[in-house]
């Protein structure tokens, strides 16, 4: 019997970014897909089939910062005004 090659674990970091991606729930599919040089320590993987699979679900919504700085001026304003009112009136 022939000695088995030892096993080499590698760590692939891929960085991917998704632009211009509608407001809503997606889906983000990742697979490994067996190259002509792994087929040696996984026979049963055809080059080019996929080995493994990996699905993320994420959603994008909408920032609200514009809508609460928006809410803060008009409170804001509505307060100067209203402080302003009353120090007039009292005299």
């Amino acid at each position: 019997m022939g000695k088995n090659p030892s096993v080499t674990r590698t760590t692939v970091q891929v960085t991917c970014i998704l632009q211009n991606l509608s407001e809503g729930w997606h889906n983000l599919t990742i697979c490994n897909v067996a190259a002509e040089d792994v087929t040696w320590n996984f026979p049963q993987y055809q080059k080019g089939e996929t080995m493994c699979q990996i699905e993320y679900s994420f959603r994008i919504q909408e920032e609200s910062l514009p809508t609460i700085l928006t809410i803060i001026a008009i409170v804001a304003t509505i307060s100067a005004d209203l402080l302003v009112y009353f120090k007039k009136r009292k005299r």
